[in-house]
């Protein structure tokens, strides 16, 4: 599965776009149903062009997903200051997968 996201990836049109400030925004939804709250929330990223001071992308998460985002974000940074602070060359482009059991869709 993994090697077909990568091919994919490759094969893909997706223009980068550069974001240089993000709005993080949790809305939280509730419904009372007789007695008990019954509520949902998801995690929104709105990436901004601080030049042009326009929104450039924006990104709905579950909680589900933003935990292995987080998981693997924090992966990627230590990689990242790792070879920063390095006086070699990077050997390969640094990307990863969040790969975890919990990213399953009910239903």
């Amino acid at each position: 599965m993994i090697k077909k996201i990568q091919e994919n990836l490759i094969k893909s049109d997706i223009k980068p776009l550069f974001a240089d400030d993000v709005v993080v925004v949790t809305p939280v939804k509730a419904i009372k149903e007789g007695n008990k709250l019954k509520k949902e929330g998801h995690i929104v990223f709105i990436f901004v062009d601080m030049l042009n001071q326009q929104p450039i992308a924006k990104i709905v998460l579950s909680k589900t997903t933003a935990e292995s985002f987080k998981k693997i974000l924090t992966k990627v940074l230590i990689k990242l200051d790792k070879d920063l602070k390095s006086s070699e060359l990077p050997k390969t482009i640094i990307s990863d997968q969040a790969k975890t059991e919990s990213t399953k869709y009910i239903g």
